[in-house]
């Protein structure tokens, strides 16, 4: 009997998240989603929960990243009128069109590069949850019963907290 390699599930892991993470060819990173759905499904017939719970709450990180899309309430806590992710959009657009702002400065080529790693990061993302939802349909929340809090958490937990109790457009 030859002998064989055993590689790790954590190992697999930190290579299968960082290929979703960072990969920028939108094939290979499908690829990835994939593996990540497939690997969940192997946990689930042989009754492992951490793995699948880690890797949820790391593709909910994954898609937080990109703050155009997902607004961070940390930091807008005050603000009660708009929609949070559209004025973020609408003043990147305001920047963008700037005729006096052609060469970007160091800090806004930082900043540009920090964004297209978000996006790529909630693509991979987003590619993974579109993976699971085709895999698992209707039993995504039973098979992964942390999804929900780890997707709604902040939303919960600050209706909970009652931060939302004292704006005049949430009260009927």
């Amino acid at each position: 009997m030859g002998s064989r390699y055993f590689f790790p599930p954590s190992d697999f892991l930190l290579c299968v998240l960082t290929w979703l993470k960072n990969e920028e060819n939108v094939d290979l990173q499908s690829r990835s989603a994939a593996a990540v759905a497939s690997f969940i499904e192997f946990c689930s017939d042989h009754s492992m929960t951490q793995p699948p719970d880690k890797i949820v709450k790391n593709l909910c990180t994954f898609i937080c990243q990109d703050t155009e899309q997902t607004p961070t309430f940390a930091f807008l806590r005050k603000t009660t009128e708009g929609i949070l992710s559209f004025q973020a959009t609408q003043q990147s657009t305001a920047t963008k069109s700037k005729k006096d702002a052609v060469v970007p400065t160091p800090e806004e080529g930082e900043k540009t590069e920090e964004l297209q790693k978000a996006r790529i990061s909630r693509r991979g993302a987003c590619s993974a949850f579109y993976q699971l939802s085709v895999k698992f349909g209707p039993r995504l929340l039973q098979v992964i019963p942390n999804m929900w809090p780890s997707m709604a958490g902040g939303l919960l937990s600050a209706c909970k907290s009652g931060i939302f109790v004292s704006l005049s457009i949430l009260q009927f």
